[in-house]
């Protein structure tokens, strides 16, 4: 009996590692899809604001004209895909352009970092419609610029960038600061199913009428911790961008 509660218990691990196997194998075909995709991820430094403004005798002016809020903003703008996006992949009817709230003015718009001046990527203030449209021959995985924008809004008054990229939808916007690590996904795994099987044969060792529910347990656990990992990076990270303007875009300053 015992004997056949092992073998049974084995063919259950075997079970379990391989309907994780194809879920870790389907993950990853996902993730090595030829895909086109614009990220972007914003920083809003306030310069002056409603309350500020309001003190008495203070007066703030931009280029001779009063302003009670005045807020800068970093915008980093990069192609998270792993295919090269060039401009005829932009739609016509809605094109690539930073936007703001209503009632907030842009006063000033430009490329302070780009990653490859070939790209060629430029921004241009609309005023008539209170946008900044955003040019480019193409952009390569991990290229764009760092874009330096000024506005009458307060920080709260977020921009965001809006478009369409043909089959992909609009840009994304994610949190910076989250780096891939490949090797710490893998060392993750390896770890977790190691975890798994040491786990197994110890419960086997004092009862193996409690075998089943345990490496249950521990394969959930494991199973949840990988997914929690893999859907944490998708969310804060987008893709891994260039260096020269990740550095500048992260930078306490906002010039």
């Amino acid at each position: 009996m015992e004997g056949f509660l092992q073998s049974s218990l084995f063919n259950l691990v075997g079970a379990l590692i391989g309907i994780g196997g194809i879920i870790l194998a389907i993950i990853f075909y996902r993730r090595s899809k030829r895909v086109k995709k614009l990220s972007y991820a914003v920083r809003s430094f306030s310069l002056v604001s409603s309350s500020t403004s309001s003190l008495p005798e203070f007066l703030a002016t931009y280029k001779g004209c009063p302003v009670t809020n005045l807020t800068a903003v970093k915008m980093i703008l990069w192609n998270s895909g792993n295919e090269t996006l060039a401009y005829s992949d932009i739609a016509k009817a809605d094109q690539i352009r930073i936007s703001l709230p209503p009632k907030v003015e842009i006063l000033d718009v430009r490329v302070n970092v780009p990653s490859n001046p070939a790209n060629l990527l430029k921004v241009h203030r609309n005023p008539e419609i209170n946008e900044a449209d955003i040019k480019f021959d193409y952009l390569g995985p991990k290229e764009g610029a760092l874009i330096s924008l000024l506005h009458t809004g307060g920080s709260e008054s977020k921009p965001t960038i809006v478009g369409t990229i043909k089959g992909q939808g609009s840009p994304l916007i994610h949190t910076p600061g989250m780096t891939a690590k490949p090797m710490g996904r893998i060392i993750v795994l390896t770890a977790g199913f190691a975890l798994v099987v040491i786990t197994f044969k110890s419960v086997m060792s004092v009862s193996p009428y409690i075998g089943i529910p345990v490496l249950l347990g521990v394969w959930v656990l494991v199973f949840t911790h990988v997914m929690y990992l893999l859907r944490s990076e998708r969310r804060k990270l987008g893709g891994i961008v260039e260096r020269s303007f990740e550095d500048a875009f992260t930078a306490k300053d906002f010039i």
